[in-house]
């Protein structure tokens, strides 16, 4: 201890006499003294209680590590840096895919060579005596760039004629006739430019920045996706490009799509705010009439703005397809994932992911002057995922009505990762699950649910379209197509 002490002192008078011999330099020198001396000078010369001395040697120590650490971290970015540069320099986008989990790399390759994308029918469950569930997997060009996991990847569905159409996560566009016989889906891609609008600048940032849906009608092709407005602020859109064929060829050949903007607001999200979250865009199209479509949006967990009419996040908007102008049918929503006009009973039907827990079937009335409002982040069946939400503004009431909100048609507790709904006959309608992975059919009467048939896919559902008493499915697990025959016998 005493040699410690005359270390210590002569250090110290060290220390002085730089003073005086350098005096402003002082600074600069300061930083060539290891931080260990400082604290036993400081210790000595300027005596602390024992708690302040430990406090600050452990708080030395833990940025120590934490430099080891940060360190360590950089040599391995830096090692990763040069596998990735040696691989770009080869062109090996497989092997780049592979160490950067980028999967759009692959998929891209699909899309700039117009490869064909090929599923083979496999497996089939038997539903009932009439109804079969068939199965068509991927045997040419995996889809790779998921949605919500980094692979395989997801895709959206509709009909045009008899042809089959598939949009991926990354907007490569194809198609394949359906006839009866099929033993394989053979899906001819047509060249499109929707890298315009959302390409590897976007894919890099997160898998959430995608194509949200498709819709087909009037030979028009509708596409939303998440638009990154200006730097780190995001909203949902639409493009959309004429679907021309070419008279001349057989089998029927598509012309190039060239999209342009359809519907695209100036108001974003921005990603910086801590809560933001992409996966909540909503995204879903359909046809309303000849003249006007309905478009969802979601909130991108900037909660507040799905309560303001002024915003358009949060919101069921129908569009004008001529004039391009919109007006509010509902808000209050958090994330509509999917919509169905209801012709004959004059109303829409959305599903909605809720928040942990309170997903949501709602049925928006057409014959109504006012915007429907349905509560979101006031009234909710479930809770926040953060413990530091603000609960003054976001209190998630447990009642709508008794809020002054319009209560859901049906809500799950715990959440059920709801996804598309469809219509297919007398008030009879079905809607597919990602996170319970299954396809509940139900009866409607006077507003009431009454009967539910689950039928188990065993796969996240991200898309279903009904054509013709069959309902086409696609399942991101696998990236295959599933589809269900005679469907008008499940539900009598």
């Amino acid at each position: 201890m005493k040699k410690i002490k005359i270390i210590v002192l002569v250090v110290a008078i060290l220390i002085i006499t730089i003073y005086f011999l350098y005096g402003d330099n002082l600074k600069s020198i300061n930083k060539f003294i290891p931080n260990e001396y400082k604290l036993i000078v400081r210790e000595y010369l300027f005596p602390k209680n024992e708690a302040e001395v430990i406090i600050e040697r452990y708080k030395q120590k833990v940025k120590n590590e934490a430099e080891v650490i940060i360190e360590r971290y950089k040599q391995e970015a830096k090692r990763k840096d040069i596998i990735i540069n040696k691989l770009q320099k080869k062109g090996d986008i497989q092997k780049l895919a592979l160490n950067t989990g980028q999967n759009y790399l692959l998929d891209l390759i699909i899309k700039n060579n117009l490869s064909d994308l090929v599923f083979t029918k496999r497996d089939k469950i038997k539903i009932n005596d009439k109804s079969f569930l068939t199965f068509y997997f991927p045997s040419k060009n995996v889809l790779s760039q998921g949605i919500n996991k980094s692979f395989p990847g997801s895709a959206f569905l509709d009909f045009h004629d008899d042809n089959l159409f598939l949009l991926s996560a990354i907007g490569i566009t194809g198609y394949t006739i359906i006839n009866n016989k099929d033993e394989k889906l053979r899906f001819l891609q047509i060249k499109n430019n929707i890298k315009e609008f959302i390409n590897e600048k976007q894919f890099k940032k997160h898998r959430w920045n995608s194509t949200k849906d498709l819709k087909i009608f009037n030979n028009k092709i509708f596409v939303s996706y998440i638009n990154e407005v200006k730097d780190g602020c995001f909203n949902t859109s639409i493009i959309y490009a004429d679907l021309i064929k070419n008279s001349t060829s057989i089998p029927v050949l598509y012309e190039e799509l060239t999209f342009k903007t359809f519907f695209s607001p100036n108001e974003c999200a921005e990603d910086s705010y801590w809560e933001f979250n992409g996966n909540q865009s909503g995204g879903r199209i359909i046809n309303l009439d000849s003249e006007n479509i309905v478009f969802s949006t979601g909130d991108f967990r900037h909660r507040q703005n799905a309560q303001d009419k002024k915003s358009i996040l949060g919101k069921i908007l129908k569009i004008n397809i001529k004039t391009k102008n919109y007006t509010v049918l509902s808000m209050g929503h958090r994330n509509p994932q999917g919509l169905y006009y209801d012709k004959k009973n004059n109303f829409i039907l959305s599903t909605e992911h809720g928040p942990k827990g309170g997903d949501e079937i709602n049925l928006i009335k057409l014959d109504q002057s006012q915007i429907q409002n349905f509560g979101w982040p006031i009234a909710s069946y479930g809770e926040h995922y953060a413990f530091n939400t603000r609960l003054d503004l976001f209190p998630l009431l447990k009642s709508h009505k008794d809020n002054g909100f319009i209560e859901p048609l049906e809500y799950f507790v715990p959440s059920i990762g709801i996804s598309q709904i469809i219509g297919f006959g007398n008030n009879k309608y079905a809607y597919t699950s990602l996170k319970h992975k299954h396809l509940d059919f139900v009866r409607l009467n006077k507003d009431v649910i009454e009967e539910i048939k689950s039928i188990v896919v065993g796969e996240r559902i991200r898309d279903a379209i009904y054509k013709e008493n069959k309902i086409y499915l696609f399942l991101e697990d696998t990236a295959q197509i599933g589809i269900i025959s005679n469907v008008d016998s499940i539900l009598k």
